[in-house]
């Protein structure tokens, strides 16, 4: 649930985070927060990106996306500092956090364009201070624009986890809907394309 400061709290049903000792958290996984990206000192940079160019007919649907992504990663937060089983060691092994949370990504309902650039350029700054970006969050345009950022950087891998694997060349007349499409062809730098419908 989110509390009324915008953090993520265990609810008093039970759950998972109780067996775990999970407590209320304000980032994903209760990792540090990095609200300013020209300040990124990390391995690994987590954004929420709730939009770019959001379909016609149903227009912003995912810009709560974020905010439920970590409010549901939330009671594990209490499992950051534990043995990671296929690691055979914690997940982060000198036992300091080097990922970071950067919060949302600001959009604009109308401006489809400027919140593609924005992602490009969120992204770039990430990739030249040296950290891997992980985004959440969105709808299906948001990897786009983050690729486009990644041109030229090497290999990289891509995961995406939907309901369906976007195959289509467009929807509602929206080209950039169709991610997993785009992601497959023309980008000599993808080495692996993992889609988890």
């Amino acid at each position: 649930m989110v509390t009324a400061g915008g953090g993520f709290e265990v609810s008093d049903s039970k759950d998972i985070g109780q067996m775990f000792g999970s407590a209320g958290v304000e980032t994903f996984l209760g990792i540090p927060a990095c609200p300013d990206l020209q300040r990124l000192e990390a391995k690994a940079a987590l954004l929420g990106v709730p939009v770019a160019t959001p379909y016609a007919s149903v227009g912003s649907y995912c810009a709560g996306a974020p905010a439920a992504i970590r409010a549901a990663i939330a009671p594990y937060a209490a499992n950051l500092h534990h043995v990671d089983f296929d690691l055979g060691a914690p997940l982060f092994p000198d036992g300091v956090v080097s990922a970071v949370d950067c919060g949302d990504l600001g959009y604009d309902e109308s401006d489809f364009a400027a919140n593609r650039a924005s992602i490009r350029e969120a992204v770039a700054t990430m990739v030249r201070a040296g950290a891997v970006p992980v985004i959440i969050g969105g709808d299906d345009s948001v990897p786009i624009p983050m690729l486009e950022a990644l041109a030229g950087t090497g290999e990289y891998t891509i995961l995406q986890i939907d309901a369906h694997i976007d195959w289509r060349d467009e929807v509602d007349g929206e080209r950039y809907a169709a991610r997993a499409r785009r992601c497959s062809g023309g980008q000599r730098s993808v080495r692996h394309l993992f889609l988890v419908a």
